[in-house]
């Protein structure tokens, strides 16, 4: 599995800094919903929200890039294998994989937390 993680690149690394930063806005978010300060839970689900999208956003960048320097690679070798050519683009797809993983654990923590909010402040 840490494999895995090193072959998507420095994009995972970012990917895993916004993961870090999620999980201490989300507990930051039910704190405040907890002492009822409904202002700092918006801004903080919003702020959570944010992240998310960007989290998602880095890995389709880091894919990208990895495809553009695979296909760099292919043009400077003249014959290669399909099977290198694939591999090439599965590795690049490992950040787009974390980073929508990450995506949708925010959706639903957001979710959860939103919900939350809503039924303490009626």
């Amino acid at each position: 599995m840490f494999n895995w993680f090193l072959s998507g690149g420095i994009f995972m690394w970012l990917i895993l800094v916004f993961f870090i930063v999620e999980v201490f806005i989300a507990a930051r978010a039910y704190g405040n919903i907890k002492k009822r300060l409904v202002n700092k839970a918006t801004l903080d689900l919003k702020t959570l929200l944010v992240l998310g999208v960007s989290s998602m956003a880095l890995g389709a960048i880091g894919q990208l890039l990895g495809i553009y320097a695979a296909l760099g690679a292919i043009i400077v070798a003249s014959d290669i294998s399909p099977a290198i050519v694939l591999e090439g683009f599965r590795i690049a797809s490992v950040s787009t994989v974390f980073g929508t993983g990450l995506f949708l654990v925010t959706i639903l923590v957001w979710f959860g937390l939103r919900e939350y909010l809503f039924r303490t402040t009626e």
